[in-house]
């Protein structure tokens, strides 16, 4: 019972914390529009609370447009998409928390914007302190989701994986590691996050 009783408050303590530390990040809100008959679509991004990055892609994945915003109350800008062909398109705000990816159809004389296709990936929290590693990940589907530590030189020291889950909340010990650099890699079917681990 006492064992029970540790691990349950070892758990809401985790949860506290990784509460505490992704309730300080940016829950920004994001308007898409199209603007008249052009081919013109406005982005307005408010209560940016980190920097953030804005890209259009086309099907393939490659970036047509990035540019990189700095965190403020709103940010407001008219993309001009004259010069694309007809087509589909993405438009992708990327913030430290997560990812709202926006289709886009081109024609040829505008854009159609539908926001019920509107998709936001959150990226894992990984915080690396005091011996530990924690991963607080929330997926939009059930996946699976893989965490490794790799060394200096590239080798994997440890890795874990959780099959069929919706949300992570894992602390890792890193304090039998020996001093040095080392690379986290938390891995989906879908994305690939990565942050550096210094143990000293």
């Amino acid at each position: 019972m006492k064992n029970l009783k540790k691990a349950f408050m070892l758990s809401a303590l985790f949860a506290l914390v990784m509460h505490t530390q992704l309730g300080a990040a940016d829950v920004p809100t994001i308007t898409i529009r199209t603007t008249g008959f052009a081919k013109k679509v406005s982005l307005v991004v408010a209560d940016l609370a980190s920097h953030a990055t804005v890209q259009l892609k086309d099907l393939q994945g490659n970036i047509l447009l990035d540019e990189r915003i700095k965190s403020a109350a709103q940010f407001a800008k008219v993309f001009n998409l004259e010069q694309l062909p007809a087509g589909m398109y993405r438009l992708v705000v990327i913030t430290e928390t997560r990812e709202t990816i926006q289709p886009l159809t081109l024609t040829e004389t505008g854009i159609t914007v539908d926001e019920n296709q509107r998709e936001v990936i959150f990226t894992p929290a990984i915080i690396c302190k005091n011996g530990y590693v924690d991963v607080s990940m929330l997926n939009n589907r059930l996946t699976t989701v893989e965490m490794t530590v790799f060394d200096a030189a590239g080798d994997k020291v440890f890795s874990d994986t959780q099959r069929n889950v919706i949300k992570v909340e894992r602390r890792y010990d890193t304090s039998s590691l020996p001093q040095g650099n080392y690379l986290v890699r938390v891995s989906t079917p879908y994305r690939t996050y990565y942050k550096d681990l210094t143990i000293k």
